[in-house]
């Protein structure tokens, strides 16, 4: 009877241990050097499930269209370290581009990033996680960019850890003990006396021990006339390439913007003679798509033109993808 007792307590410690939330900590969050991940973008047709403890949300139906690609390596094995005082990672996507980190037991944060040969610095750092965090608890962290003398990007993000519980994805694959944050992001973007303010939302997805968001929905009320927020960008990552058609230390195509800020006209100049399709797009510092540009894609030498009054004054990203990764630019349109 002893006996017996014994194992049924041991059971159902063994199954509440298997289901209770995990608390994310610098240890079992922190990218490190020589992760790589693949994010794949999906259909923005999602809704962000149920919040609360011992939730099962369901992403399997989902469908793909795009591939990106993320790389962690040592800030000091990296061009600009110097510029980042206080970095000891930086992640990169190949291009040339370098966002450069901090992690400690006590945060992951970013100083701020390097591209088109100018380093864009976080006077505040701006923590992407604070250690440790339970279910049920939050956090807000203000941050200010600087871009150029008149340019700025002021953000403040509020964080709920609001979720747990069993996420599945497309290809059968799923995660158990995930934990879901909420994010509301509110933003002011400054070019010489000219500002913009936004309002975004997103839901990410941890799984401990996996340095990345297994999943993420953004949500955008930019553009939205009714304000009623709207999905704008969703993808799923995993830890190694599923395509197998490409060595992770190939670099993709280079891709030029300039003038860089624009004010009117902007020319994207990059190579496609071995990408068999590519999609080219720009995106605001929300991640919302506002234009497309396949249109103009040939095989070969491209030199892309775009009229860029037709966007507000910030921070934007030219993206180049192909089924094998993608290569970003960051784009200043100046008014």
């Amino acid at each position: 009877m002893k006996t017996t007792l014994l194992s049924i307590i041991l059971a159902a410690t063994a199954v509440t241990t298997a289901n209770a939330q995990s608390t994310l900590t610098g240890a079992n969050m922190n990218p490190v050097h020589g992760d790589v991940f693949y994010s794949h973008s999906v259909d923005t047709n999602v809704s962000k499930g149920a919040s609360g403890a011992g939730v099962t949300w369901n992403f399997t139906s989902l469908t793909e269209n795009g591939i990106d690609t993320s790389y962690y390596v040592a800030c000091d094995s990296t061009p600009y370290c110097d510029s980042f005082t206080g970095s000891n990672l930086a992640q990169t996507n190949m291009s040339g581009d370098y966002t450069y980190l901090s992690t400690t037991a006590a945060h992951y944060s970013s100083l701020g990033f390097y591209s088109g040969g100018m380093a864009f610095r976080n006077l505040d750092a701006h923590d992407v996680l604070q250690y440790p965090l339970a279910y049920g608890q939050n956090f807000s962290d203000p941050s200010l960019e600087t871009y150029a003398p008149g340019f700025y990007h002021k953000q403040l993000d509020s964080t709920y850890y609001d979720a747990w519980g069993t996420l599945n994805l497309p290809g059968g694959v799923s995660y158990t003990n995930v934990a879901r944050l909420h994010i509301v992001s509110y933003t002011t973007d400054s070019t010489v006396g000219y500002l913009n303010h936004g309002k975004s939302e997103s839901y990410i997805w941890f799984k401990t021990g996996f340095h990345y968001p297994v999943f993420y929905i953004g949500y955008d009320t930019m553009g939205s006339a009714s304000g009623v927020p709207y999905v704008s960008q969703v993808f799923y990552s995993v830890s190694k390439n599923p395509l197998a058609v490409q060595n992770v230390n190939e670099v993709h195509t280079k891709v030029d913007v300039f003038p860089n800020p624009a004010t009117e006209i902007v020319h994207i100049r990059f190579n496609l003679a071995n990408a068999v399709t590519a999609k080219i797009f720009i995106t605001d510092a929300t991640g919302r798509r506002v234009a497309n540009l396949d249109s103009q894609l040939t095989n070969g030498d491209n030199d892309i033109t775009y009229n860029t009054s037709v966007l507000s004054a910030g921070l934007y990203i030219v993206t180049l993808q192909t089924a094998t990764g993608s290569v970003a630019q960051k784009l200043t349109i100046a008014k």
